[in-house]
């Protein structure tokens, strides 16, 4: 019996991978430049204006997600906040303003607002 033990210890050993050492990189990423901040945040708000216009964005969903997480990853989160906040209270002011400035009667007004607000939710499907 002893030596039916030893013979299937071996046969286990036989077919098992050499085990990989896994070493982790602790280097802190690259900081970001000195301007990157606002230059992302232009990048952004050009990205918000065209969806508000009705255009194509100049940039990939993907890379203005990507721009976005860096930010957020980079302690800018509140920054963002902030700006997004101001320039869609700036589309919205510009938007009522375009609205309340008719003067074809109550009928109309909520006819435009019904497009505006049609329009609106297409754009956020993006």
């Amino acid at each position: 019996t002893h030596n039916m033990i030893g013979h299937s210890s071996s046969r286990k050993n036989r077919g098992k991978a050499p085990t990989k050492k896994l070493t982790i990189n602790f280097k802190p990423p690259p900081a970001p430049l000195a301007n990157y901040r606002e230059e992302t945040w232009k990048k952004l708000q050009s990205a918000i204006s065209a969806i508000h216009n009705c255009q194509p964005t100049p940039y990939s969903l993907e890379e203005l997600y990507n721009d976005v997480k860096s930010l957020c990853s980079n302690q800018h989160g509140q920054y963002l906040c902030n700006n997004l906040r101001d320039e869609i209270d700036r589309h919205i002011a510009s938007t009522l303003e375009a609205l309340v400035g008719g003067e074809e009667g109550f009928l109309n007004f909520l006819e435009r607002l019904s497009k505006v607000w049609e329009i609106h939710c297409e754009q956020m499907k993006m």
